[in-house]
């Protein structure tokens, strides 16, 4: 469906020449040392992130294939600088070097328009090779300019079912990037739910729901969503389909009962998380309905909260605690939490379940706190959740929240930071900027997160322009620069100061900003100067230091790896499934996930995100979804696709990835491209579909082939 071999296929190649392959002697000596410069050239601009002179000329080497992927290397490394190098290999006579360069200018982004986008709607025009016209759509979905939607959705006809999924998953993309679509594109995904091929069925379902926004299009679209949830079409169809329907303005009551009773529960859980898109107006009688009907098909058969049912059950008491207004979603939670509790949780899904069903119907504190004996954190967090009421808040509240800021376990002082955060008034004001003190870093990482969500709280009155930040503010922010700025591995909070002080937006930052600039981590430096470009009158500092790699890893190694064959096997409590990993793509990041494999890093972690139908994500020691193992990574991107059970490198932005992983539960198209791929579940899909927030990872097991 897509041309995602080329790059494969060259590293592949690369790789065998340059490490082993069939040749041997002073042969293989001799294609060793042919290919070792450019690819040690490769992988050191793609560390630093820089167009260095050597890599540049690689783009006009006689190897069709070292162009290729020096053309990846210019996409990942971004900027506008690659523009125009990109645009000469769009032009090359070898197709390869063409998709290469075709997936690498959607990795500049917003940047790619000057030249590369009429060079690739020019060359898509005459493109006859359909991988050649996936390639370039691919690459337009990242770059075109929503007038050019219409000229794309054409090829929504063309005679190729690849070129048609394609051309899809082409305006999916636009919509994801926040363009307003054409009514003609919104119809022509509308009409393409009754292809006949279901690739294209599935593009097209993707193209809705990421087109929704921000109109909801011709009522054409949410009829032919409506009728799709219920013809014999794929799960994934369907589930997309009562995402876009929601995203639309189009979930009633009836289309939701009938994705919750779908037979498919991956249907079921799309449809009971999508409520979160419902307009607030009408999202809680179909959170009513939908949690009694789920609650009376569990107390007909408990053991669905231990199953892949646990997904819809959870996202709908999720959707619930802001709807306990409507009586019969507390009573269908009390029923609910009457019914688990009489029991021992067999599983942390079915505590978990408890835990929220206490909340929703109205348990008391106590009983709420104590709903998990075995992860007594657990009732905590959702107290703190509970006790977040925003403005308003009880006194005795705010009080409680900033007590348990200080809980020994980081999981309750980051949620009861997030609660404050919505709380105006000195008193939860005072509690965040002591949380800037904090030992623990992802306290702090909350604590910086927290001035971020409400910055208009942090800035002096006055008609003063820019926004000028208290001057307290301030100090916090750099004391904690002055904490983490010396430690190599500590750059999380770094990149949270980066951002907290964009959008505090006060020029008086520049002295911190300027410290950050200078930073020989690429990826500080380059939150730092991503601030600076959002602060009103400030300009970055004309001369910086050197770029050092954020977690150097060595030609040699990458090379080693790049050949090798390693397979991951999970154990977690709900069973075993195993990955194939893939170093020929992303050398750096298998070896990293390998070496934290190896030192026992992974073993007895919480898997502490489940989203129904999109993913499991795990590898936070801290169990918050914001630790990570001291260091950072740069992203490995490439043209394979997030199908289901693919495992991906989770991110808080371009080159943050660290120790978390995630696994797809299905077809994921907007995560291409922008996410590390480096691996594939072989086997245990269906324990990857139990896994609910809250079981373990046991252990991480490597194997060598």
């Amino acid at each position: 469906m897509r041309n995602t071999t080329f790059i494969v296929v060259i590293v592949a190649a690369l790789a065998a020449a340059g490490c082993g392959g069939s040749k041997t002697g002073a042969a293989q000596d001799a294609s060793r040392r042919a290919l070792a410069l450019p690819l040690a050239v490769i992988d050191d601009a793609e560390d630093l992130r820089t167009l260095t002179p050597e890599i540049v000329k690689l783009a006009a080497s006689d190897d069709a294939q070292m162009r290729a992927r020096a053309a990846l290397a210019f996409g990942r490394i971004g900027g506008a600088a690659a523009e125009p190098i990109l645009a000469g290999l769009l032009g090359d006579a070898d197709g390869r070097v063409r998709d290469a360069a075709a997936f690498a200018a959607g990795l500049l982004g917003d940047v790619a328009g000057k030249d590369l986008v009429p060079k690739m709607l020019e060359l898509l025009a005459k493109e006859q090779r359909p991988e050649g016209a996936v390639a370039l759509l691919d690459g337009l979905g990242r770059t075109a300019p929503a007038d050019k939607a219409a000229q794309l959705a054409r090829f929504s006809a063309d005679g190729r079912a690849a070129v048609r999924a394609a051309t899809l998953r082409t305006l999916g993309f636009m919509g994801q990037r926040g363009l307003e679509m054409s009514d003609d594109a919104v119809t022509a995904a509308a009409g393409a739910l009754k292809d006949a091929e279901e690739p294209v069925r599935f593009m097209a379902a993707f193209a809705l729901y990421r087109m929704a926004k921000p109109l909801p299009g011709p009522a054409a679209a949410r009829d032919a969503l409506g009728k799709a949830i219920v013809e014999e079409l794929s799960a994934e169809v369907r589930a997309y389909a009562v995402k876009a329907l929601a995203r639309r303005g189009g979930l009633d009551e009836t289309a939701l009962l009938r994705a919750l009773g779908d037979a498919d529960d991956r249907v079921a859980g799309a449809g009971a998380s999508s409520l979160a898109l419902v307009a607030p107006d009408a999202r809680c009688p179909l959170v009513a309905a939908g949690l009694g009907a789920a609650v009376d098909r569990v107390v007909k058969d408990p053991e669905l909260v231990d199953g892949t049912y646990a997904h819809a059950v959870r996202a709908l008491l999720e959707a619930a605690p802001e709807c306990t207004g409507v009586p019969a979603t507390k009573v269908a939670a009390a029923r609910l939490a009457d019914m688990l509790g009489k029991a021992p949780a067999r599983t942390a899904s079915g505590a978990r379940i408890l835990c929220l069903a206490r909340m929703v119907g109205g348990a008391d504190d106590l009983a709420l706190v104590a709903c998990d004996p075995a992860r007594p954190w657990a009732g905590k967090r959702l107290l703190a959740r509970r006790l977040g009421r925003g403005e308003g808040t009880p006194e005795a509240d705010v009080t409680l929240l900033v007590e348990m800021v200080r809980e020994p376990d980081a999981r309750v002082a980051t949620e009861a930071l997030s609660a404050l955060a919505e709380i105006p008034g000195p008193v939860s004001r005072s509690a965040i900027l002591r949380a800037l003190a904090d030992d623990r870093i992802i306290v702090v990482e909350a604590a910086l997160d927290a001035l971020s969500i409400h910055k208009e709280r942090y800035r002096r009155e006055g008609p003063a322009a820019p926004p000028a930040a208290e001057a307290d503010v301030l100090e916090a922010i750099e004391a904690v620069v002055d904490r983490f700025l010396p430690f190599p591995h500590a750059h999380a909070p770094l990149l949270s100061a980066a951002s907290t002080l964009r959008a505090l937006g006060d020029p008086a930052a520049e002295p911190i900003l300027a410290r950050l600039a200078a930073d020989p981590r690429p990826v500080v430096r380059a939150a730092a100067l991503e601030a600076y470009a959002g602060i009103a009158g400030l300009t970055p500092p004309a001369t910086l230091s050197p770029l050092s790699p954020a977690r150097p890893v060595s030609h040699d190694k990458k090379a080693e790896l790049r050949v090798a064959r390693l397979k991951a096997t999970v154990d977690t409590t709900r069973g075993a499934f195993i990955v194939q990993l893939d170093p020929a793509t992303a050398p750096a990041t298998v070896g990293s996930f390998v070496e934290l494999a190896e030192n026992g890093f992974f073993d007895g972690t919480e898997i502490h995100r489940v989203v129904p139908n999109f993913v499991v994500q795990a590898g936070d020691p801290t169990g918050t979804g914001l630790g990570d193992p001291g260091y950072s990574l740069t992203c490995e991107l490439s043209p394979l696709p997030y199908e289901r059970g693919t495992m991906g490198m989770a991110l808080s932005g371009k080159d943050t990835g660290g120790s978390q992983f995630f696994v797809t539960l299905s077809r994921q198209p907007h995560l291409d491209g922008n996410y590390t791929v480096f691996g594939k579940v072989v086997s245990g899909m269906d324990v990857v579909d139990l896994i609910e927030e809250g079981d373990l990872i046991e252990r991480v097991r490597i194997a060598k082939e």
